[in-house]
């Protein structure tokens, strides 16, 4: 999601459209379901994906038909028998996919890709909402918990209430919602949650990158510099060297958290587990 949205403000500052393909609601068996995104750019590259074959096929034809016409629209896709035994699914389903387009000269879009980072970089939960109430006409906003809505949502309309319509609807899924009158797609953007992992040796080496690169907040806790810094983990969020019979005094490990327990030795497991329960 960070690479997507910093290649769309890239693209937007070189003067140049794109379009944001989003899978908005799905059923049955398909290769991906709400939440799948995927950027093309005037160039005909992308990034991301909403589910490879014929699908992903379908929907980059719609997304250069979207570039042509400066138009936004949805789509949706059904895969039948043949066609998913074709990108060898075993079973049918369907798809519907929002395709965006968004105006190069579009700055107010341009900020909130800026928004969007800053909430990546906090373990605090957030939401990507989009008006889905007009294909042609949408507008996006981000909202962040203790900080409340921000983005075109926020300076149309009653932000407060609408909040308060939405609240309900901020889970862990991606979701389609009526409020006020108008129809909204909520995604989860961030869950908050960082993951503690006690110990740096080879093991943590190889899980760190795994679970950064599916969008866990990791810190990396060890009592020896040389394996508890940003050069061995550079996917970490951050390195602690601190003592392992004292892990309270350097982090605050809450209900939300998770802890990955590999020292070096099983009496530093013991010590590390027992603080951490």
């Amino acid at each position: 999601m960070r690479r997507l949205f910093q290649e769309l403000l890239e693209a937007l500052e070189r003067g140049e459209g794109a379009v944001l393909a989003t899978i908005i609601a799905s059923s049955g068996s398909t290769p991906r379901g709400a939440g799948s995104r995927m950027l093309v750019k005037e160039d005909g590259t992308f990034l991301g994906t909403v589910g490879g074959g014929a699908v992903e096929y379908q929907a980059q034809c719609a997304a250069r038909e979207a570039l042509k016409n400066r138009q936004s629209c949805v789509k949706g896709f059904t895969l039948t028998r043949n066609q998913v035994a074709d990108i060898g699914m075993v079973c049918g389903g369907n798809v519907v996919v929002y395709i965006q387009y968004i105006n190069p000269g579009d700055q107010d879009m341009q900020k909130f890709c800026a928004e969007v980072a800053q909430a990546l970089d906090r373990d605090e939960d957030s939401w990507l909402i989009l008006d889905i109430t007009r294909e042609t006409a949408w507008s996006m906003g981000l909202y962040c918990a203790g900080r409340g809505l921000s983005g075109a949502l926020a300076l149309s309309g009653k932000p407060g209430e609408l909040e308060a319509e939405l609240l309900p609807h901020f889970t862990a899924k991606a979701v389609q919602v009526e409020a006020m009158g108008r129809k909204y797609y909520c995604e989860p953007l961030v869950q908050a949650g960082t993951v503690y992992i006690f110990g740096g040796g080879h093991v943590a080496q190889e899980l760190v990158p795994v679970l950064a690169h599916v969008g866990f907040r990791c810190v990396v806790y060890d009592d020896r510099a040389e394996f508890a810094n940003p050069q061995v983990f550079p996917m970490a969020a951050e390195t602690i060297v601190g003592d392992l019979e004292h892990i309270g005094d350097r982090v605050d490990i809450g209900p939300q958290d998770y802890v990955c327990v590999m020292t070096r030795g099983h009496q530093f497991d013991y010590y590390v587990q027992k603080q951490a329960m």
